[in-house]
């Protein structure tokens, strides 16, 4: 498969996908693929530069490309599962024992680990596998802004030999995947003041994550990536974190997405505006600086 390829009615191979977007299987060469379309242009953007980048940080993700589907751009994706290998979503979870199902379950931190934990079907190294992978997720998508890890796009994946964490999928829901309404707006303030201000909510202010706390008070709400991440001190989340820390620079995120945007599919100001926003998300949320200094520094590496 190749960014650009052109999917024809012919390649059909009659099998259905879930969620929220259209979607269908096509076979090329023998291999399936799911082909996604996208209410906006920046939706297909989302889910490929989203996958790429994480794909470069050795954690497993699917494999996407950017291609069309009677003349629209479509995301093409491969289809990791087969008739052995069966994903099976978190929100599946299903375990008959008391206090492992998700049947009173809030979607909190606390509640997603214990489930991991406690689950019968994969072993111990699975399970500190599926751990480290879901806070390296968080740290990722933290830094993507995904405001739609849910519980159906995120899992494990299922064989003979018990569950396993499931390479990351479904990030469309990544770097503000409808920015195409604003991109109009955005391409006037590159390189003013006004472009630091369009970023900055982008960073401040939103999205927020999808997992929710419990409050002292017992109510429980979404959260907050900059609040959530500042408040790491301990576990294999502090290690995720630290590991990341330690070897990611501003600069090296400006590489990775040069890197990543660099095909002729993906215009050039939407290659700035991932890199300035990832960027900067990175420096504020992981490395804790100012949001002066953080756009700043970005803006001394975009070249």
């Amino acid at each position: 498969m190749y960014n650009g390829f052109k999917v024809t009615d012919n390649m059909k191979n009659g099998k259905a996908y879930g969620g929220n977007r259209d979607k269908f299987g096509i076979t090329v060469d023998n291999e399936c693929y799911i082909v996604k379309q996208g209410e906006y242009e920046s939706n297909i953007y989302s889910e490929y530069v989203a996958s790429r980048f994480i794909e470069m940080t050795e954690v497993p993700v699917q494999e996407v490309w950017i291609g069309y589907y009677k003349e629209e751009k479509v995301a093409i994706i491969k289809d990791f599962t087969s008739a052995k290998r069966k994903l099976r979503s978190y929100e599946s979870t299903r375990q008959s024992s008391e206090g492992t199902t998700l049947e009173g379950k809030e979607y909190t931190y606390d509640d997603v680990c214990y489930m991991i934990i406690k689950h019968k079907k994969m072993s111990d190294e699975n399970k500190a596998d599926m751990l480290r992978q879901f806070w390296e997720m968080y740290i990722l998508d933290a830094i993507l802004g995904n405001r739609d890890r849910h519980r159906g796009n995120w899992g494990y994946i299922e064989s003979d030999e018990g569950y396993e964490p499931a390479p990351l999928y479904d990030n469309e829901g990544s770097l503000f995947t409808d920015i195409s309404r604003k991109m109009e707006e955005y391409k006037e303030c590159i390189g003013t003041e006004a472009e630091k201000e369009f970023i900055s909510d982008r960073v401040e202010k939103f999205p927020a994550s999808l997992f929710r706390v419990r409050k002292k008070d017992g109510t429980v709400r979404r959260t907050n990536y900059y609040e959530e991440i500042g408040k790491i001190t301990d576990g294999i989340q502090y290690r995720v974190l630290e590991n990341v820390r330690k070897n990611v620079t501003v600069a090296r995120i400006m590489q990775m997405m040069n890197k990543v945007t660099d095909i002729k599919e993906i215009p050039k100001e939407y290659r700035r505006f991932y890199k300035v926003v990832t960027g900067t998300r990175y420096a504020y949320i992981i490395q804790r600086k100012g949001i002066d200094e953080s756009f700043n520094e970005v803006m001394e590496n975009i070249k």
